[in-house]
C-alpha cells in the first residue's frame, strides 16, 4: 500500500509494543470519531456505529479513542499529544482501577495505531494525512515503543 516508510515502521512498533502487553480483554467501542457520538447539554449522551465494537485491553480502547476524539474540533479532528494527555489523565481519575506504566504505554502504542491506520488509508486515497512523522515519533516514545 502507498505511503511514508515511518508510517508502515510505526505500526510495526505499534504491533511489537501491544503484543507484549498482556491485560485482559474488555468490550468496548474502536471508532471514536466526532460522528459517531452524541452530546447533550454538555455531556455524552450515545455512542452509536457500534460495528466498531472491539475486545481489546481497556487501556488500548482508551488509547484509540483519546487519539481520535478531541476535546475541541469537530469531525475528523483528531486530537493533540497535549489533547491525548488529557484524555488519560482525566481516564485515570475516572478508573476504578490503578494504572501500571505498562498500561500507559499500551495507551500511547494504541493511539499511535489508530492514528497510522487512518493516515495509511487517507494516504491510499490520495488525500494528505495530518499524522505527522514528528507526532508519531513522541507517541511512540510515550508508548517506549
Amino acid at each position: 500500500m502507498p505511503g511514508p516508510d515511518w508510517l508502515d515502521t510505526a505500526a510495526a512498533r505499534c504491533r511489537e509494543r501491544l503484543s507484549r502487553y498482556q491485560a485482559p480483554r474488555v468490550i468496548g467501542h474502536g471508532d471514536w470519531h466526532m460522528e459517531n457520538v452524541l452530546w447533550s447539554g454538555g455531556r455524552l449522551f450515545a455512542v452509536h456505529d457500534w460495528d466498531s465494537v472491539v475486545s481489546q485491553p481497556e487501556a488500548a480502547i482508551a488509547g484509540m479513542a483519546a487519539a481520535i476524539f478531541p476535546s475541541t474540533g469537530g469531525a475528523w479532528q483528531t486530537a493533540t499529544i497535549q489533547e491525548s494527555e488529557q484524555f488519560l489523565a482525566a481516564y485515570i481519575r475516572a478508573s476504578s482501577r490503578a494504572w501500571t506504566r505498562d498500561d500507559i504505554e499500551a495507551f500511547w502504542a494504541a493511539s499511535v495505531w489508530t492514528r497510522a491506520f487512518d493516515a495509511k488509508e487517507v494516504v491510499a486515497t490520495g488525500h494528505i494525512t495530518d499524522l505527522s512523522e514528528a507526532e508519531t515519533l513522541e507517541r511512540l516514545s510515550l508508548a517506549d515503543a
